[in-house]
């Protein structure tokens, strides 16, 4: 910007939203007012009651900067590095999404169904700035968190935002893929807004978003849309407490086959809830560890009926075809074949003293519940 010397607040504003409205930036009146209060560290109906605050060089450097990247259609949160999220500013930048109005919803959701429970666990999948565990965290006192992410730089903003609001004690964050760190049977609820957009998609997107946001957070390596929601829900079966709570943002496009696909994997209570624009916007379910024995060798998933080898063998978070009991590995397969040879589980507990009724129980329902120890939501 040739000759950008604004005297003071005013006058900087209209520099910046013909500037911004010549680079075909939306609403740019409300962009230049929002940037020149970051730029000068006040609230924005401070700034438009007191238009004649002066602006010294340096200022002047930085609004025009500012402007310049802007105009280039660099989100103005990461110009900023600011973000309003649930009534919590947020510190965000490049390398983690831009927490928008319609993920609320899920917090709103979880909050909802965490209303009848005093405390529990939470994780959220892909925890990114840390916008909807915190959110989360800050609204639900009694509750504790865990924020997972692949990347460390998603996982540094969201360190910084747990610290800023006080609740680095109750908000763990851990660098892995999905739910792989929990142990089974952990936690009570997972929340998680994961890539979405089809690849089709990406270039009908705004600039903001297209050009700056992340693209693994937008769009899934696969090219599957729906790999990490089958990823998470078949995970979180194993992790989540009986009654847990499972919770995804949509795409408006693919709400009706991740319900398909909870239904699929057993979940009850499977919703859909739309946004302010009447999207669907948030699909939930809830697992009751509702697989039954119904006969010998045959289980029960939701209202599906299948062999019991045909399943372990399609879920790979059954310990890799062991279940431990307090440190001694006993394969499956032994068990199921001891079971469909007719013996009762009180001939396979003299076989295996180590092995307990509640471990049995486990193997039938494929929920990995060990011998009533006390577990623990990280694996050691």
């Amino acid at each position: 910007m040739k000759g950008f010397s604004p005297a003071n607040a005013g006058e900087a504003i209209a520099l910046i939203r013909e500037r911004l409205r010549s680079a075909e930036v939306p609403d740019a009146e409300r962009e230049a007012i929002l940037l020149v209060a970051s730029a000068l560290g006040v609230e924005r109906s401070y700034l438009l009651a007191h238009p004649e605050l002066p602006l010294n060089a340096r200022t002047q450097r930085r609004l025009e900067c500012w402007t310049n990247r802007r105009a280039q259609r660099e989100p103005l949160a990461y110009i900023t590095r600011r973000r309003w999220f649930y009534g919590l500013e947020l510190v965000v930048g490049r390398g983690v999404l831009v927490p928008r109005p319609e993920t609320e919803l899920l917090v709103e959701r979880f909050l909802h169904w965490a209303r009848e429970r005093s405390e529990g666990i939470l994780v959220d999948v892909g925890v990114g700035s840390g916008a909807i565990l915190l959110a989360c965290l800050h609204s639900a006192p009694a509750w504790q968190g865990i924020g997972i992410d692949r990347s460390w730089r998603a996982l540094r903003f969201a360190d910084i935002n747990r610290r800023r609001l006080g609740l680095e004690a109750r908000a763990w964050l851990v660098q892995s893929e999905w739910l792989e760190p929990l142990r089974p049977q952990s936690v009570d609820a997972v929340l998680s807004n994961p890539p979405y957009v089809l690849a089709e998609e990406i270039d009908t997107l705004e600039p903001e978003v297209a050009r700056w946001e992340p693209r693994s957070a937008l769009v899934d390596p696969s090219g599957d849309p729906l790999n990490p929601y089958r990823q998470i829900a078949s995970s979180a079966r194993v992790s989540l407490k009986s009654g847990g709570l499972l919770a995804f943002e949509v795409s408006p496009k693919l709400a009706e086959p991740v319900c398909e696909l909870l239904c699929e994997l057993g979940y009850c209570e499977v919703r859909v809830y739309n946004d302010l624009a009447g999207l669907a916007r948030v699909v939930s379910g809830e697992w009751t560890g509702c697989q039954q024995v119904i006969a010998r060798g045959t289980i029960r998933i939701g209202a599906t009926e299948m062999d019991w080898r045909e399943y372990l063998s399609a879920d790979p978070n059954i310990c890799h075809g062991q279940v431990c009991v307090k440190g001694t590995r006993i394969p499956v397969s032994v068990i199921l074949d001891n079971l469909a040879a007719g013996l009762s589980e009180e001939e396979i507990l003299r076989s295996y003293p180590t092995l307990t009724p509640e471990a049995i129980r486990a193997v039938l329902s494929y929920a990995a519940e060990l011998a009533k120890e006390q577990l623990l939501p990280l694996k050691g």
